[in-house]
């Protein structure tokens, strides 16, 4: 009898008088029972029943969260209001231990797995649409060694936390320009922020890890065990394995100087004819990124200037503070600022002082790329897209780069180009009510305007969520990239873990490349 019969069957019986009520519910119950549908990491369609969901969850000292729970809702959400993906199941690990059990499950069962840190990637990787949602964010702690100035710290971490940790210690290591971000898909990526210049990227500070595979096996990888392991991590992203755990070296930092400067957008060219020469002779100390945008409304700068196109310095000075204010001085002395908030502060709260403006519940796009040069040409290039931007609280960013981080080569991490001076991102970013194709036609067409005057390369956290996945292929030299589908191949071999700025193993039975 099919479920129609069956149900119509039902139905009558019971108007009849019959004994079927129950009957009739536990056959609409059963079908509850049967399955679900997930997407899987193949690309296909898998089913799971509740009974499945069920014993994964007893295994787990973490929790579940369904599609019906409350809680669903707020816990797919990211910092990317653009992604506004579905997943068939939320699963919350409390160990090491869970997150071994919710990779085994998925691999064995063929469901696609998504991997939250931070959850701050614009492409929205830690969303999988229909397959399972790991979210790291209750393993959040961290041992700190200050004998050896190491800090293991739990891959749900962000930097506020981290540093809020390492800061009772007088130490740091390099980290984002905001402190929402992830510790995990921010170093696995390569790490620039405020401090690359003066102690490398974040991953060149990554010194070991502790990995969970698709079998669910937990490894090590560090100077002793699985080196070929760690040197993918340092820059191949989420490709190998869920880090659960990252141990990073610390360095004796605790103030800074730093804050913005701020020049109205027309003199771009005059401030930026001399910061080529000025940076290429700076010390390690001094890190410098050019923001260019609509001025906020900030007290630092006076109300005429608000919303009007300006162009930033964002300084960073890592040395003496009588040192650091004669280097910065000249920076003073182009132009006339409109504002300037260089300051002696705590190293977090220069890492947390841009959160504002880049805070959750907008929508938002990024393409990056590499420039060897802030020259003439860039810089009209810059301000003929920001003056005519499709939003206000857009921008584009463009890092120095040198110092330490360019004293890294292959050999020492996958995360590559490190000769080139600069490295940019565009932002684009908007409310949640506006249309998006304006504002991502603006920052498509200003990409392929300055792409013309970069160098082809890419950082992979920059990679753009429209471009094609061949575009990661342009993160790394053939070289680097031929060993990274190796490791791949050794570690991950069926692309299980596909759901990232992908390399595709090297043997052939990648899923989908």
């Amino acid at each position: 009898m099919n479920r129609r019969s069956f149900l119509r069957h039902g139905v009558a019986s019971v108007a009849a008088g019959g004994t079927l009520g129950h009957a009739l519910i536990a056959a609409e119950s059963d079908q509850a029972q049967a399955g679900s549908s997930f997407s899987g990491y193949k690309g296909d369609e898998v089913t799971l029943s509740s009974r499945d969901i069920d014993h994964l969850e007893k295994g787990l000292a973490g929790g579940v969260i369904r599609p019906i729970h409350p809680a669903y809702d707020g816990s797919r959400a990211i910092w990317n209001a653009s992604i506004d993906r579905r997943p068939g199941l939320i699963v919350q690990p409390r160990s090491s231990k869970d997150v071994a059990n919710i990779v085994r499950f998925s691999f064995e069962n063929g469901v696609s797995l998504s991997v939250r840190g931070g959850g701050h990637n614009h492409n929205g990787y830690a969303v999988s649409e229909g397959g399972l949602m790991m979210d790291l964010s209750l393993l959040a702690d961290g041992h700190l060694s200050r004998r050896d100035k190491t800090i293991a710290a739990q891959a749900g971490m962000t930097w506020a936390r981290f540093d809020a940790l390492t800061h009772q210690a007088g130490l740091a290591t390099s980290g984002a320009i905001v402190s929402m971000v992830g510790i995990a898909g921010y170093t696995l990526g390569g790490g620039i922020g405020w401090l690359h210049r003066k102690f490398g990227a974040g991953c060149d500070n990554l010194i070991g890890a502790e990995v969970v595979l698709p079998c669910g096996e937990i490894v090590r990888a560090d100077q002793h065990e699985n080196e070929e392991l760690l040197w993918a991590l340092r820059g191949g992203g989420g490709n190998f394995g869920v880090a659960t755990t990252l141990r990073f070296q610390l360095h004796e930092l605790q103030h800074v100087l730093a804050g913005l400067v701020f020049f109205p957008l027309d003199q771009i060219h005059n401030v930026g004819s001399k910061l080529d020469d000025y940076l290429d002779a700076a010390p390690d100390d001094l890190n410098v990124w050019m923001l260019h945008r609509m001025a906020p409304r900030s007290p630092m700068i006076a109300k005429e200037h608000h919303g009007k196109p300006v162009l930033m310095l964002a300084v960073t000075w890592t040395g003496d503070d009588a040192e650091g204010q004669r280097v910065i001085a000249p920076l003073l002395d182009i132009v006339q600022p409109i504002g300037n908030s260089v300051q002696r502060r705590a190293y977090p709260a220069w890492q947390s002082a841009l959160d504002g403006a880049w805070g959750n519940g907008f929508c938002n796009e990024w393409l990056g790329g590499y420039l060897e040069a802030y020259d003439s040409q860039v810089r009209e290039t810059i301000a003929k897209f920001v003056n005519s931007s499709s939003s206000p609280i857009s921008d584009v960013k463009v890092a120095r780069l040198g110092g330490e981080f360019s004293r890294f080569g292959p050999a020492d991490a996958a995360f590559g180009h490190r000769a080139h001076k600069y490295a940019y991102v565009i932002q684009a970013r908007w409310p949640q009510s506006d249309h998006e194709a304006r504002h991502l036609a603006w920052a498509y067409e200003f990409h392929e305007a300055l792409g013309v005057l970069a160098n082809g390369g890419v950082y992979v956290n920059f990679i753009g969520s429209k471009e094609p996945a061949t575009r990661v292929l342009d993160a790394y030299d053939p070289a680097t990239l031929a060993r990274l589908r190796a490791i791949k191949s050794q570690f991950d071999p069926h692309n299980f873990f596909n759901l990232n700025a992908n390399i595709a193993p090297a043997t052939g039975l990648e899923s989908r490349e």
